[in-house]
């Protein structure tokens, strides 16, 4: 019997089982040689919008890092003062210097 979409019961239930399947992420490739024109638009939306957070998370880190300069000029001597860590979790990495 064929539901009000033209297809089985069968049909239906296998759609709905691929259709919660894990997705793999796009890669590079996919998006530019598969994409239609509104996801390659949401993907350079979204890469601004992530440069854009990128930017003020390092306006930020350089703020923090004034702020730990001024606290070791009060003190007087840099390395003495033991900063507690973040409140917040932030993400590890080494530090890198820009290239």
């Amino acid at each position: 019997m064929l539901g009000r979409t033209g297809k089985s019961a069968v049909e239906i239930h296998h759609m709905k089982l691929f259709a919660a399947l894990p997705k793999p992420p796009l890669t590079m490739m996919e998006i530019v040689m598969r994409a239609d024109a509104a996801t390659i638009q949401a993907a350079l939306e979204a890469r601004q919008k992530v440069d854009a957070l990128l930017a003020e998370r390092a306006a930020a880190y350089e703020r923090i890092a004034a702020l730990e300069q001024q606290i070791d000029n009060v003190i007087g001597e840099p390395g003495v003062f033991v900063f507690p860590p973040p409140p917040m979790p932030v993400a590890q990495f080494s530090a890198v210097s820009p290239a």
